[in-house]
């Protein structure tokens, strides 16, 4: 993730096996916190999940406690 000056300010890192895209690493920049950028990540995770028919997972805390805060609207993912 970019800001207005192309620079990184966050990151999303994820593992894809046969199945399962494993989300590994969320990241934001600290004076970007709190924007909602983390969950935009998240998003584009999902979305690459469900364009590719994989079940979501996280091993970084961000990933696993949107998943569990989300498990309802999540449930085809998982």
């Amino acid at each position: 993730m970019l800001n207005e000056k192309n620079q990184g300010i966050g990151e999303l890192v994820f593992s894809k096996s046969e199945d399962t895209l494993t989300i590994t690493r969320t990241f934001i920049s600290p004076s970007y916190r709190k924007n909602g950028l983390a969950e935009l990540l998240m998003m584009r995770a999902i979305e690459i999940a469900q364009t590719h028919n994989l079940k979501l997972s996280a091993t970084c805390s961000y990933g696993v406690n949107y998943i569990e805060e989300h498990s309802d609207e999540l449930k085809a993912l998982l």
